[in-house]
């Protein structure tokens, strides 16, 4: 029977490599869903998503998901400043988006880690570096260290925003 393993030339030492903890476990979601895009539900991509990524080193996805999400709530207080919608209607609007939002990364965080970590692993063996075994641990794996750093980062972007929003309110009432 195929395997994730097997169909990507992978040893078991190099995933453990890429994926650091909790290796078996990605590698039976993986093996459960080896044909379909939907690699299996995650709740803390759903609970956590930003943090998720973040602990997995895709920081590339980490600031997608920040400028859309900012991006929503830019959208939603438009809509409450500048539209006739009552404020309970804006507040559901940006609720129904924010979980549609968790919903979707919860669903397919689990798909971009796996790209993420074939994408790694094709990268290394195609330099045939002197120990891919090493290189893999630093590209993949996870990262406490980044993780404080996107939650320290979370809470000064919070702070700034709110700032923000107050000179902006200021303005334009």
């Amino acid at each position: 029977m195929e395997d994730f393993l097997s169909r990507n030339n992978m040893t078991r030492e190099e995933a453990e490599a890429l994926i650091g903890p909790e290796t078996e476990r990605y590698l039976y979601k993986w093996d459960m869903h080896l044909d379909s895009a939907f690699k299996g539900w995650s709740w803390i991509g759903f609970f956590f998503p930003m943090e998720w990524l973040a602990y997995r080193k895709m920081y590339a996805e980490v600031a997608i998901c920040y400028l859309i999400s900012f991006a929503i709530s830019t959208i939603t207080l438009t809509l409450d400043w500048f539209t006739m919608l009552n404020d309970s209607a804006v507040l559901g609007i940006s609720y129904l988006v924010g979980i549609t939002f968790s919903i979707l990364l919860a669903a397919f965080c689990n798909t971009l880690y796996q790209k993420k970590v074939l994408r790694i692993y094709k990268k290394v063996k195609a330099q045939e570096e002197f120990n891919p075994i090493q290189q893999m641990r630093e590209k993949g794996g996870t990262s406490g260290t980044a993780l404080i750093i996107w939650i320290v980062l979370s809470i000064v972007l919070a702070v700034i925003r709110y700032i923000f929003l107050i000179y902006i309110a200021r303005v334009v009432v």
